[in-house]
């Protein structure tokens, strides 16, 4: 099975896999209201999107880091790009604001709308964003732990808002 994550947790090595992703969140009593593990670890919650202009290319991102029910709102111009690129760099973006922030010690939990991201981290591959790629899973390899969730555009509102807003930005 492809490993989504395998990290150090207390010591002890943790390969979460895609098909055990769900039961892992439904075992721990995990949920967006209520995010630690019964064992003390907390997690925070990083939601990022992608806005990119079709006529232009001009590319932003939005970036929704919830800790311990605080939202950090952040908004970011991008180099002009396609859309998918602009997702890679909009979680490239995140994953660099949460580490400024909070340092490497975080658990957390990354949510992404963006089908191509979840499913290259999944994989540990991705044909034609290959930098990217390796770009975010150096980011994530500096946290604690990580677990990627792919969800739907209509529940990513925050980021997908800030990436909109992020596109009137000066470029």
């Amino acid at each position: 099975m492809p490993a989504i994550k395998t990290s150090k947790v207390h010591d002890q090595t943790i390969t979460l896999d895609a098909s055990i992703g769900w039961y892992l969140k439904v075992c721990l009593s995990l949920s967006k209201s209520y995010n630690s593990f019964h064992i003390g670890v907390s997690f925070m919650q990083l939601y990022t999107d992608a806005a990119t202009a079709p006529d232009n290319h001009q590319s932003a991102a939005g970036i929704l880091i919830i800790d311990q029910g605080q939202q950090h709102q952040f908004k970011q111009v991008l180099p002009n790009s396609d859309n998918h690129t602009a997702e890679f760099l909009a979680a490239i973006a995140g994953f660099k604001t949460l580490l400024d922030s909070y340092g490497s010690a975080v658990s957390v939990f990354f949510y992404t709308d963006s089908q191509i991201v979840a499913d290259s981290v999944a994989k540990g591959y991705s044909k034609h964003y290959a930098v990217e790629l390796a770009t975010l899973l150096h980011l994530q390899d500096q946290c604690q732990l990580v677990v990627t969730q792919w969800i739907a555009e209509s529940e990513n509102h925050g980021a997908h808002q800030l990436a909109q807003q992020g596109l009137h930005l000066k470029h």
